[in-house]
């Protein structure tokens, strides 16, 4: 369905509807309402097959390999849950190969990253959950200033625990996918030091906001 085919925009459009449905359907029927995961799995192969399509259209991916968009679109590090990558640099980083000294820097990077997505996830993220908790129950019969604290300090919790808890499946799938070869873009770029909201969304799940810009955005302004 490149522009050039006589029926390229009739089969652009039925091929999008057709990695679209999958998402909508799960969706409105609730399929995933127990399973955050499998519904957010969903959603990240969505994303990576919309991106594919479209460029694809644009002949910005030329003679794709079937087998190379399958990779991509199961690459299992960042299947549930991102970050989102890009087709055309994953497969640059398959044709581009490692010497021995790049794979050896790349793999002792990941595993800081790993090392560094486990505290996030499993230390930090629990401990800010606790927190969240505690403060609330502990100060719900104290003073009302008290009280307005530990409201205080649940929202703050919150937040962390959400960065905490994204971000460190964000590093555990930089590390895995380091330890295979392949760089993982950055997701978060600490976004608690942003100066206003629009920086904010600029650090924060970074890969979705590109995507959005890139994918939605840029082409809805262009009509």
């Amino acid at each position: 369905f490149q522009k050039e085919s006589p029926h390229a925009v009739a089969y652009y459009r039925i091929a999008l509807l057709a990695v679209l449905v999958p998402l909508i359907c799960a969706k409105v029927s609730g399929a995933f309402n127990t399973n955050v995961l499998g519904f957010v799995g969903i959603s990240y192969l969505t994303f990576k097959s919309v991106q594919v399509l479209i460029e694809i259209r644009d002949g910005l991916i030329k003679n794709p390999s079937f087998f190379d968009l399958l990779y991509f679109l199961l690459f299992f590090p960042v299947f549930t849950s991102g970050p989102i990558m890009r087709s055309r640099n994953f497969s640059e980083q398959l044709g581009e190969g490692l010497t021995r000294q790049e794979y050896a820097e790349l793999l002792s990077q990941g595993v800081l990253w790993f090392i560094k997505g486990v505290m996030y996830t499993f230390v930090l993220s629990s401990f800010v959950q606790w927190l969240m908790w505690f403060a609330p129950s502990a100060l719900g019969d104290a003073t009302t200033a008290a009280f307005v604290g530990g409201q205080l300090i649940y929202g703050l919790a919150y937040g962390l625990h959400m960065f905490f808890d994204f971000a460190g499946y964000s590093l555990l799938a930089m590390g895995v996918g380091s330890c295979l070869g392949i760089r993982v873009p950055q997701n978060f770029n600490v976004p608690f030091r942003s100066i206003d909201i629009k920086d904010f969304w600029n650090r924060w799940h970074m890969t979705l906001s590109f995507w959005l810009r890139d994918y939605v955005f840029m082409r809805v302004t262009k009509v």
